[in-house]
């Protein structure tokens, strides 16, 4: 037998209890990565066909518990709940940029320690509480960009001790970056730009 590569599989799903009279732009898809013959899935996305119409909620959308990516950016999504993505082993990355999220409750990450890559530019948040980002000892790269944080909690990244790459810039934190970055994450150096 020959290897199988990566293929793509899209399925449609209507969005929402109205689908009988639903035209094919209020359709969603969810593009899957086949990585082998028993169907391992590696990557869920979920977004909508029309930017304009992104969906508003991830609850009721099912996370296959082998998943490593999940690609929920360019829709209208405004919350995440705490716990939605636990018992998630396997989750490395979350991709919820460019979306209207103004909240995250605390707890929001809570039992997925192999993640490694949260992007959650171009939102609305506006505060970091200090909860949010408890249970991800693993946490490399969280990019917080282009958003309206104008407060982060002191010690809001106290578990997340291999964080590395901490992107903050285009916000309207009103204090020094290298202050906030001293406080918050102790001697740690992070690479960061206005």
């Amino acid at each position: 037998m020959g290897s199988i590569g990566r293929q793509p599989l899209k399925l449609y799903l209507p969005l929402g209890a109205e689908h009988k009279n639903q035209d094919l732009n209020r359709m969603m898809y969810i593009s899957l990565i086949l990585l082998s013959p028993l169907m391992y899935i590696v990557t869920a996305q979920i977004t909508y066909d029309r930017k304009d119409r992104g969906i508003t909620s991830m609850l009721g959308y099912s996370i296959p518990a082998n998943i490593e990516i999940v690609k929920f950016q360019e829709n209208q999504i405004t919350h995440v709940y705490a716990g939605y993505f636990k018992n998630l082993p396997n989750l490395k990355t979350i991709l919820l940029f460019d979306n209207q999220i103004a909240d995250l409750d605390d707890f929001s990450f809570v039992q997925v320690p192999s993640v490694t890559v949260i992007k959650l530019q171009y939102n609305r948040l506006s505060m970091i509480r200090k909860n949010i980002f408890t249970g991800l000892p693993n946490l490399n790269t969280l990019n917080l960009a282009h958003n309206e944080i104008h407060e982060i909690q002191l010690e809001s990244f106290r578990e997340n001790s291999a964080l590395e790459d901490l992107r903050l810039q285009n916000n309207l934190l009103q204090v020094c970056y290298d202050l906030i970055v001293q406080v918050i994450l102790g001697s740690k150096v992070i690479t960061h730009s206005h």
